[in-house]
Formats: structure tokens, sequence, C-alpha cells
């Protein structure tokens, strides 16, 4: 995964963030994350056939602050978290509970 360009510029001033990588096999995982997170960053386009909105790439801010990148690919999205090495054990719990919540929608 590409680091994007919001991220970069963070690391400019905030040092190198280290990435946790995954993937996601659900179209619906946006709202799901949607509703909790603050959008930071999003690039969108408008489909001609349906005249809607798609979301292509999604950068949220945590309040840990972690940041995570949501990458559509095709019905799946694939996630990127970025972090600080010294917030390893912090981001582990995070991802276990964000998993379980999200599991526990379904």
């Amino acid at each position: 995964m590409v680091k994007p360009d919001y991220i970069l510029s963070l690391e400019k001033e905030y040092g190198i963030f280290s990435i946790m990588e995954f993937e996601i096999p659900d179209p619906k995982f946006k709202e799901f994350i949607g509703n909790k997170l603050k959008i930071v960053y999003a690039r969108t386009n408008i489909n001609n056939d349906n005249m809607q909105i798609e979301w292509n790439e999604i950068i949220y801010k945590t309040t840990h602050p972690f940041y995570l990148y949501l990458l559509r690919k095709d019905e799946n999205w694939l996630i990127g978290i970025y972090y600080k090495v010294e917030q390893f054990e912090e981001l582990k719990i995070f991802v276990s509970q964000l998993l379980k919540n999200y599991k526990n929608t379904k």
C-alpha cells in the first residue's frame, strides 16, 4: 500500500508512521467506521450511471491518534492504520475492539 499524500505531509511534522494492513471484504465497512470517526481526507467521484457518490479513499483520525486509511478495491476495503511504533500495544487493543465491534454488527 502506497502512503497517501496526507500521511506523508503529517510525517514532515510528526516523524515516520508505521502501518498495519488488512482487508475487509464488505462494501458496508465504510458506513460502520464512518459513524465512529472523523474524516480528515477523502477522494470521491460521481457514478455516471446512478449519480451516486462513490468513496474511493478515506482517511479517518482516531483519538489515539491513529490514522485509518480505507482504499476501495472492487467491493472490498483495503485498510491501512498509520501509527507511531511506540503505540503498537495500544494499536493491538484498538484493532481488536474495532474488529469485535464490526463483527457484532453483522
